[in-house]
């Protein structure tokens, strides 16, 4: 990574909110030109927030790390 080339994008969900009821996947595409499109390899990470009428139910407890990550790569390479 080049010093230097490191952005910050925010958006916020207030006016214009995406609503879901289980589960939401969002796909990012990346798109760059430089005289023609091609598709970016930039590193991207997103935080999703949600609210709950209070009070609610406590969640259920967080499952270990390593039972959390167990099925990532297989995963992984069929979404490829």
């Amino acid at each position: 990574m080049e010093e230097g080339n490191l952005n910050t994008i925010y958006r916020w969900h207030i006016k214009d909110p995406i609503y879901w009821k289980e589960d939401i996947r969002v796909t990012i595409q990346q798109i760059g030109h430089d005289g023609s499109l091609y598709e970016r390899k930039d590193d991207w990470s997103v935080s999703s927030f949600w609210y709950e009428p209070i009070p609610s139910k406590p969640l259920p407890q967080m499952p270990k790390f390593n039972a959390r990550i167990q099925d990532y790569e297989s995963k992984k390479k069929t979404e490829e």
